[in-house]
């Protein structure tokens, strides 16, 4: 809890489950508090940073230009992203699991669809019922 009470702004994971158990402690804080998803793919990364930098009164960063070691995984992403371009999948789960598979705010701020989508797949979530009998 020291250390918490030095910083000037606290980057919370906006998963819904973080939040319940972090709220009370975060209110002792006094402090600002950005709630953002986890940054998965590219995209996601960057909104995180941008989100952070401007929630601290910087100016968002452009990755590749401000951080050239990330130019080298920025390259394979895109690279990966031409390859799987075009291609079309699904993803199937259980009605039961759905919300567990699908949603971003269930899978600890992951969002799926999203990052597929970013990688160049087209796609959706396919919901099955299981059959009664």
């Amino acid at each position: 809890m020291r250390e918490l009470r030095s910083v000037s702004l606290v980057v919370q994971n906006s998963w819904y489950y973080v939040d319940a158990t972090s709220r009370d402690l975060l209110a002792l804080l006094d402090r600002p508090v950005v709630k953002l998803p986890l940054p998965y793919g590219w995209e996601g990364t960057r909104r995180w940073l941008d989100a952070v930098t401007t929630a601290a009164q910087g100016e968002p960063v452009e990755l590749v230009a401000n951080a050239p070691d990330l130019r080298p995984a920025y390259e394979e992403f895109d690279r990966l992203r031409l390859r799987l371009a075009g291609r079309r999948i699904a993803v199937v789960t259980p009605l039961r699991h759905a919300a567990h598979q699908l949603a971003a705010e269930q899978r600890y701020g992951v969002a799926l669809l999203e990052v597929l989508r970013e990688l160049g797949l087209g796609g959706t979530g396919a919901v099955v019922r299981r059959p009664r009998g």
